[in-house]
């Protein structure tokens, strides 16, 4: 769950950046758009229509999903856990 969070975060400044797009399939379900190969500055400087929106995905839902598209693995790689840091005597920034 946790991992998808992160996901959907990470994708929403790709998307804030015109370097991919949501758009509707046919079963009017949203899907990604992955646009032609263009440069950040390309994308920032295109007159693209923004919009925003606020989304809201709990653990119950999350759960739902996936039964409810048969999901069994991700589409997005799980990404390498970092190995943790350990405190310093005089606290995190020491």
């Amino acid at each position: 769950f946790g991992q998808t969070v992160e996901n959907l975060f990470y994708v929403s400044f790709l998307i804030k950046e015109g370097s991919c797009g949501i758009e509707l399939d046919d079963n009017g379900l949203p899907s990604l758009l992955i646009p032609n190969a263009r440069t950040d500055e390309e994308g920032r400087g295109q007159d693209v229509s923004k919009h925003q929106a606020i989304l809201s995905l709990d653990y119950g839902t999350w759960q739902d999903l996936i039964k409810a598209f048969d999901i069994t693995e991700p589409m997005i790689p799980h990404r390498e856990e970092e190995r943790g840091t350990q405190m310093g005597a005089r606290g995190w920034y020491a």
